[in-house]
């Protein structure tokens, strides 16, 4: 660069300083962000395949708390899911913040688009230059020696007896119709926001639980969550010939506020259904019920025992002490309803059902002094050495007892589940299957302009176009120097008014 003779370095104007982009615009950017929408749908999908795969909790046939019974179940694998909340996908909380972040996006991906669209089709823009019309993706020009708005008013004329919504501005028309196919994405984004809140509103104490639970034959349990109970009446199972189960059923009886209200067979499939609560038959088991035993004792210088009469004990629920005879009284120490031996925490009990009950007994005989006893039910006889007691058992009768495993569910959520569904089917529908369709006419020099651009199926455009433009022809009596003509939307849309 020179100044008066002198050779000066070339200068670039300083760049104007960026304004300083405010909270607000940061965060309706990212929300706006279909890349993130995708990232969202995936996160969640995976997220539920993985909550389908998992037995979640409430859900597993046994009573063990889920801190016990997945790392006893699964190992170590089950700590982790426990500890990572894949045993409660659906009321996780990263969960329940991946479907929040989805419902913000939705709402912020539909404001953005949406309101420049209600505006565009509320009030079209009519007058289009050549050029433009020519650009659309079906296009054509006529001939006529009729004035321009008589023609224009015959064109208009034939294309709303067609359907469509019709525009004048001087020699300018515009005609559209099928404006709903494009509100079919929103329609289907209000659907799925009301499955989101569906979803969110399972999370809401009272509105959703789903838990297993066992009743056994005769026995009465509060229904989880509920205010009411369930009596098992009876259990019935039966067989196919290979030892499939055929059918299993429980005779079930609500009871409420002390009154029987309700009695039904509960069967696979079939729920008893009681203040929108839904109790489904889902397992079964026999367990040990009253099992009665004979007490000896050895007496010292006789070959046989001596029976001291019959210990008759309740395996689901044994009663604190026994007596046995007018001088023998059994007191239960300890109760391992499922003996085993754990190499660090000696004897332990793997699950509160009688599986393999074991007690640690206290007897005492008239005046002589208390004697500890074990009583193994799988080995009455069973002696513990170093333990010298003159007390053995002998199995003189076993009750089997059918427990039925059930399911309570509840989902209050569910009404808004299938109305959500219902309007995103809807919405998918219209996007698919309403094709939006917008016509621009021009009639200036006896020469009239006509093209036109679908959202979707440009080749219905084009045969509905062709059906128009034959009729037009025969209206006005006139030629088509430029036979109808279809060219790709992408260069349709890439080419600017002027």
């Amino acid at each position: 660069m020179t100044v008066h003779g002198k050779v000066q370095p070339n200068v670039r104007p300083k760049a104007q300083a960026k304004a300083p982009v405010s909270f607000y615009d940061r965060f309706w950017r990212f929300f706006a962000s279909v890349r993130l929408a995708i990232v969202l749908i995936f996160l969640i999908a995976a997220a539920a395949v993985l909550g389908s795969l998992i037995q979640q909790e409430g859900a597993y046939p046994s009573s063990l708390p889920p801190e016990i019974y997945y790392p006893m179940e699964y190992g170590t694998y089950g700590e982790i899911m426990y500890k990572l909340g894949f045993t409660r996908m659906y009321s996780s909380w990263w969960f329940l913040l991946l479907l929040v972040l989805f419902g913000v996006n939705l709402i912020v991906c539909s404001i953005d688009r949406f309101v420049p669209l209600i505006k565009a089709l509320r009030n079209p823009k009519v007058a289009r230059s050549r050029r433009f019309i020519a650009s659309r993706q079906v296009y054509t020009q006529l001939r006529t020696a009729r004035p321009p708005e008589e023609a224009l008013d015959l064109i208009l004329a034939r294309f709303r007896k067609e359907g469509y919504k019709v525009y004048r501005d001087g020699v300018h028309g515009y005609a559209d119709k099928g404006r709903w196919g494009r509100y079919g994405p929103y329609i289907t984004h209000i659907g799925l926001l009301l499955l989101l809140v569906a979803t969110l509103g399972m999370a809401v104490p009272g509105w959703y639980h789903d838990e297993f639970f066992w009743v056994a034959e005769g026995e009465t349990v509060r229904v989880p969550h509920t205010d009411f109970v369930v009596r098992n009446d009876g259990f019935h199972v039966e067989f196919y010939d290979d030892g499939r189960p055929r059918l299993f059923q429980t005779d079930a009886v609500i009871i409420d506020e002390g009154e029987e209200r309700l009695a039904k067979p509960i069967r696979v499939n079939e729920p008893l259904v009681y203040k929108r609560v839904n109790l489904l038959q889902a397992s079964y088991e026999f367990l040990l019920g009253e099992t009665s035993f004979e007490l000896l004792r050895t007496v010292p210088g006789q070959d046989e025992p001596v029976s001291l009469g019959l210990l008759t004990i309740d395996m689901q629920n044994p009663a604190p002490e026994y007596i046995v005879s007018d001088d023998t009284k059994v007191t239960v120490v300890h109760y391992l309803p499922d003996f085993a031996m754990d190499p660090n925490l000696g004897p332990i009990s793997k699950s509160p059902d009688p599986l393999n009950p074991v007690f640690i007994l206290q007897i005492e005989h008239g005046d002589e002094p208390a004697e500890p006893a074990i009583l193994f039910l799988l080995q009455p006889d069973f002696a513990l050495p170093g333990l010298d007691s003159p007390y053995t058992f002998r199995l003189a009768g076993l009750e089997i007892v059918a427990r039925s495993g059930l399911i309570s569910h509840k989902n209050l959520a569910l009404p808004y589940i299938y109305t959500g569904l219902v309007i995103t089917v809807f919405g998918v529908f219209l996007s698919f299957y309403l094709y939006h369709r917008r016509v621009w006419i021009r009639c200036e020099d006896g020469l009239i302009d006509i093209g036109a651009i679908s959202n979707k199926h440009a080749f219905s455009l084009e045969r509905e176009l062709h059906r128009l433009v034959e009729a037009v022809k025969q209206d006005l009596g006139a030629e088509q120097p430029v036979p109808l003509r279809r060219q790709p939307k992408a260069a349709a849309a890439a080419t600017a008014d002027s």
